[in-house]
């Protein structure tokens, strides 16, 4: 699988000046994102119900970045229903891209893009 270099550098940058909130699964996602510069970001901490309700009196745009295998992919749509159902912008072009890469933990994201440097 061959990822566009460039495509992934302005994914990543857009990442970086996003002003939503990020919501990834856990600390080690916090941790792989933060070490490329992306800080906006929060781990799902307690229940579905409370972190979709804290993130829509927060923003009204977000991302949605949870591991690309089955359980990740149910989580992601149980989030971003609820989310938008509170008036949350979900916005997954990042997580449409990674389905073009090999990545599919978001804590793996940053070993990969600096293997890619």
């Amino acid at each position: 699988m061959r990822v566009d270099e460039k495509e992934l550098q302005a994914h990543l940058e857009r990442l970086r000046q996003y002003k939503g909130l990020i919501i990834v699964e856990g600390k080690k996602d916090v941790r792989s994102l933060a070490d490329l510069g992306i800080m906006n970001v929060i781990p799902l901490e307690g229940a579905l119900f409370e972190v979709v309700e804290r993130v829509a009196a927060l923003t009204k745009d977000c991302m949605v970045l949870t591991d690309l295998d089955e359980e990740g992919r149910k989580l992601y749509h149980e989030l971003a229903t609820h989310l938008m159902r509170h008036g949350v912008h979900v916005d997954n072009t990042f997580r449409e891209f990674l389905f073009t890469t090999p990545v599919r933990h978001i804590e793996g994201l940053s070993t990969f893009v600096m293997r890619k440097a």
